[in-house]
């Protein structure tokens, strides 16, 4: 064997290896890029869809089958303003990175909130050839700041409306006491007599009015005693069956398999589920079609988590804003005075839990957090 030939068979090694390492790598590029945690979309200069990741399948819930070829406007063109699409357009046309937060719609109709970042790729003559969109799932931090915002909004309400409330107690009182003044007056004719009564009787009312708004703000008053969620939730359950199934509402449960014990008052609890039920018959009557009511129950780490679930009409984004506000009636509350959710969710806040509303797919869920706190002697 002479030297060239040596050199030749070196070569050829080389070339092998090298050709190896580029394969392994190349799979290694397209695993890195198919399960990344980000969404990733890469289309033509022209706009049609040549590749989409796992991750941008599994947010998006569209399959590579639902997306390859066609362009990628028609998919999410109703997602993005004229004025910003002209902006990116702007952009790419000048070979330029664009970033942005959009709100989209997955195939199953659930909101998202994504952060997107476009950027042109050009050929080596300066040319556009693709373009590479990458997301950044943020509709969970988005759901949170809002949750926040809304809170601290609540909290200021709460404050106000309890001083409101304290403020209208004590002339009722007096008013109160004038109308039982009047009514021991014998020259009194029977007719106004009974006028005075039906008086008294509003002012009662509106003593009952300010004492829920005053709840609203109050942590609760009482001794706390351990009871088992469940129990009560059949309790509620039983309460509520017939005069649902009077307006054929169906009412059915799914508890988890664990006892849950928690300490606190349990008629305050049952008050935010016979809230929680009440409204969501409300909701079903409004469509006028009978429905269903489930609740369910399940452990998240340290909370306790309780869903009533309806399939009425779901509620309005501009409702959904002031739901828990009070007196914010929805479209659906005929009956009431509007302070029912909005004393559930003082209750549930002076437990320290939350109660979150997500309407999807028909179905309209109130969800309420709460602090798995166990009995003394179980500790």
């Amino acid at each position: 064997m002479n030297k060239n030939t040596l050199n030749v068979n070196g070569s050829v090694h080389e070339v092998s290896a090298t050709a190896h390492r580029f394969t392994c790598e190349n799979e290694l590029l397209d695993s890195i890029i198919r399960f990344s945690p980000a969404p990733l979309l890469i289309t033509d200069s022209h706009g049609f869809i040549k590749y989409v990741n796992s991750r941008f399948e599994e947010i998006l819930e569209y399959s590579q089958g639902d997306l390859l070829g066609k362009k990628v406007q028609s998919h999410f063109q109703k997602h993005v303003s004229p004025q910003l699409r002209k902006e990116i357009f702007r952009r790419i046309g000048k070979l330029q990175r664009y970033q942005e937060q959009v709100s989209v719609t997955s195939a199953s109709g659930n909101r998202l909130t994504l952060e997107i970042i476009v950027t042109p790729v050009a050929d080596t003559q300066g040319r556009l050839c693709n373009i590479v969109i990458l997301a950044n799932d943020l509709t969970r931090e988005h759901e949170m700041m809002q949750q926040l915002h809304h809170a601290q909004k609540m909290e200021a309400i709460s404050k106000l409306v309890s001083s409101i409330a304290h403020e209208f107690g004590n002339p009722l009182l007096g008013i109160r006491f004038v109308l039982r003044d009047f009514q021991k007056r014998l020259e009194l004719a029977d007719s106004d007599r009974q006028l005075l009564i039906m008086a008294e009787s509003e002012c009662e009312r509106i003593r009952q009015l300010i004492k829920d708004l005053q709840q609203f703000n109050r942590p609760a008053s009482g001794k706390k005693v351990p009871f088992d969620l469940h129990e009560m939730l059949l309790s509620v359950i039983t309460l509520q069956r017939k005069y649902l199934a009077s307006r054929k509402i169906s009412l059915d449960y799914q508890f988890g398999e664990n006892k849950i014990i928690l300490v606190g008052l349990m008629t305050e609890l049952q008050q935010v589920f016979i809230n929680l039920i009440l409204h969501s018959c409300d909701s079903i009557c409004a469509k006028g079609t009978g429905g269903a009511i489930t609740l369910k129950t399940w452990l998240d780490g340290d909370r306790v988590m309780v869903m009533v679930r309806n399939n009425g009409r779901e509620i309005s984004q501009e409702d959904m804003v002031h739901i828990f506000e009070p007196f914010s009636k929805t479209q659906d509350d005929v009956h009431g005075t509007g302070l029912g959710l909005s004393v559930s969710y003082g209750i549930i806040r002076a437990y320290g839990g939350d109660i979150y509303v997500r309407c999807h797919n028909g179905n309209t869920d109130f969800t309420v957090a709460l602090p798995c706190e166990q009995p003394e002697a179980e500790k």
